[in-house]
């Protein structure tokens, strides 16, 4: 029993190192480069930035900061990434409107496509999570087969 406990892989636990093949570390480069190339074309799409993010996240190596902060938060609080994402992004833009409306009075920089992306890429890395999250994780070696 305590060798199977041993063997399983938990990456959330930064001292259990993960012991991952050549051809696995090959995989999971490969699948953050393609989410980071993804993420980088699909700025204005908001079902390309959701699949950008689930490729980077999931892959566990170097998200950009914004998408770092949401999966530390979805990892500890023990929530999905996807309500995650929407909620941090609600929080930001909550922030923006409050500092527009004490220095300039009125809101700046918030439009309907703000409101729009906040919910549209939440949802998106909701549904892409949901659709390729375990076979992302078995591909790359960071969940057992």
């Amino acid at each position: 029993m305590k060798q199977q406990e041993e063997q399983k892989i938990n990456v959330q636990e930064p001292e259990k190192r993960l012991q991952l093949t050549g051809k696995q570390w090959i995989i999971r480069w490969a699948i953050y480069l393609t989410g980071m190339m993804v993420l980088a074309l699909g700025i204005t799409l908001n079902t390309k930035t959701g699949l950008g993010v689930v490729l980077s996240v999931n892959m566990r190596l170097v998200p950009n900061p914004g998408d770092g902060i949401v999966q530390a938060i979805s990892d500890q609080t023990g929530k999905s990434l996807g309500l995650t994402k929407n909620l941090f992004d609600v929080g930001c833009i909550l922030c923006s409107v409050a500092i527009g409306l004490i220095f300039a009075g009125r809101l700046v920089g918030i439009g309907i496509g703000t409101l729009l992306a906040v919910l549209g890429v939440g949802r998106a890395v909701a549904l892409f999570n949901l659709l390729l999250k375990d076979k992302m994780l078995r591909a790359a070696g960071l969940e057992k087969k």
